[in-house]
C-alpha cells in the first residue's frame, strides 16, 4: 500500500495523548511505510508519550506535504485556526479531518456550512462514547474494517523494558513497590484532586507494611510528604521516560483522573483510579488491571462534556463542595489497594 504522510495534532496533556495512541497504532498497521508527524507544544508532556510511536515530533507545522492532517477534539487545534491553516496551506491540496463539537445552532450551522464548502471531513465528537473510540472515528474516512482497528493505547514491549531496567539502577528502586500520584492537572484547580490530608492517611497506612515512591509534577510537592520512612519522595524529579520506567516496576499505582494513572493503565499495571467529577463514559482509563473507586454521585460527572463546565469552573463552583472527592473515605481506599494487593501479589 502506497505510504503516506499524516499530521496528528496533539497539544494536550499525558492522558489526552495516550488516547491518541490506537489513532497511530491503526494507522501503521493499515500504512505500514507511513510516516506519522505529531504537532505538539508537548507543554504537558504528550510529545513525550507520543515519540515512540510517532515518526517525527514537532512544534510547529512543517513545510512539507501531508496528504491527511487530523485534528482530534482533544489535542486538536480550534475550527477558526483550523480554516486558516486549510487556506494557508491550499496549494499542497491535503486532506484535512477533524472533529465537530456541536456549541450553539448558530455556530453549528455557520461551520458545517464552511467545512463542507471546504471539503474538510467531519466527524461528531460524542460525549456517549470513550475518547478512544471517538479518537478512531476520525478514520472512518479509510473505512478500515473492524478487524484492521487497534483499541488499546499500548507501549512496545521493548521500549518499556529498556525503561524499565534503565530507572531500576537510576532510582535502586526495590522489587516490589507502590507508586502515588497525590495531585492531579498539574495542581491547577480541579476538583479531581483528592485532599491532602486524605492522602496522607493513606501513604501512612501503606508505608506500615510496603515501599511507597511518590511521582508527579513539580508543582505538586509538599513538605508533608517527606516526614515517612520508606517512602521515596521523587515528585517533580522525573521525566515521562523516567515515570513510565518506574510505573513498569510498580507492583500497583494508586492515583485520581490523571494522565499517570492512564499511563499507568496503558501499560496494564494493577492500577486504582480515585474516580469523581469526571464523565467516566468517556474519559475513563481503559487498561485490563484498572480499578475504580467511587461515590457515583448523581451530580457527577460535572466536567469533561459538551455541556458541562471546565475543571476551574466547576471547582469554583461546585455546590457540594466537591463531596465526590473530598467525602471519599481514605479508609475505604485502603481497604481496596489491599484487595488488589493480596489479588495479583
Amino acid at each position: 500500500m502506497k505510504s503516506k504522510n499524516i499530521l496528528i495534532f496533539a497539544y494536550t496533556g499525558i492522558g489526552d495523548a495516550v488516547m491518541l495512541i490506537p489513532i497511530i497504532l491503526t494507522l501503521k498497521r493499515n500504512f505500514p511505510d507511513s510516516c506519522i508527524f505529531i504537532v505538539t507544544d508537548n507543554k504537558y508532556g504528550s510529545g513525550d508519550v507520543l515519540s515512540s510511536h510517532a515518526n517525527c515530533i514537532y512544534n510547529d507545522i512543517p513545510n512539507i506535504k501531508f496528504d491527511f492532517i487530523i485534528n482530534p477534539k482533544f489535542g486538536g487545534i480550534s475550527l477558526i485556526k483550523l480554516i486558516g491553516l486549510y487556506f494557508k496551506r491550499i496549494y499542497f491540496r491535503e486532506k484535512f479531518i477533524t472533529h465537530f463539537v456541536f456549541k450553539s445552532k448558530f455556530s453549528n450551522i455557520i461551520f458545517r456550512y464552511i467545512l463542507t464548502f471546504l471539503r474538510i471531513k467531519t466527524y461528531d465528537f460524542k460525549f456517549s462514547i470513550h475518547q478512544v473510540i471517538n479518537n478512531l472515528s476520525l478514520l472512518t474516512f479509510f473505512n478500515f474494517t473492524e478487524n484492521k482497528l487497534i483499541l488499546n493505547p499500548a507501549f512496545a514491549n521493548n521500549h518499556i523494558l529498556k525503561l524499565s531496567n534503565e530507572m531500576k539502577q537510576k532510582f535502586n528502586l526495590p522489587d516490589r513497590f507502590v507508586t502515588i500520584q497525590v495531585g492531579a492537572a498539574n495542581n491547577t484547580l480541579t476538583p479531581k484532586r483528592w485532599p491532602i490530608q486524605n492522602w496522607l492517611f493513606l501513604i501512612t497506612e501503606i508505608s506500615k507494611n510496603f515501599k511507597i515512591i511518590l511521582v508527579g509534577d513539580k508543582n505538586e510537592e509538599s513538605n508533608d510528604f517527606n516526614k515517612f520512612e520508606g517512602v521515596l519522595n521523587l515528585i517533580g524529579k522525573t521525566n515521562i521516560s523516567d515515570l513510565m520506567g518506574i510505573l513498569a516496576n510498580s507492583s500497583v499505582v494508586i492515583g485520581s483522573d490523571s494522565g499517570i494513572t492512564h499511563l499507568s493503565s496503558s501499560l496494564s499495571k494493577n492500577t486504582l483510579v480515585l474516580w469523581g467529577p469526571t464523565a467516566f463514559a468517556v474519559s475513563r482509563q481503559i487498561g485490563v488491571n484498572t480499578q475504580f473507586v467511587s461515590l457515583n454521585l448523581p451530580c457527577s460527572p460535572c466536567t469533561s462534556g459538551s455541556f458541562l463546565k471546565s475543571e476551574k469552573e466547576a471547582y469554583l463552583t461546585c455546590q457540594y463542595n466537591v463531596k465526590c472527592m473530598h467525602e471519599l473515605q481514605p479508609k475505604y481506599v485502603y481497604n481496596e489497594f489491599l484487595k488488589i494487593w493480596n489479588k495479583y501479589e
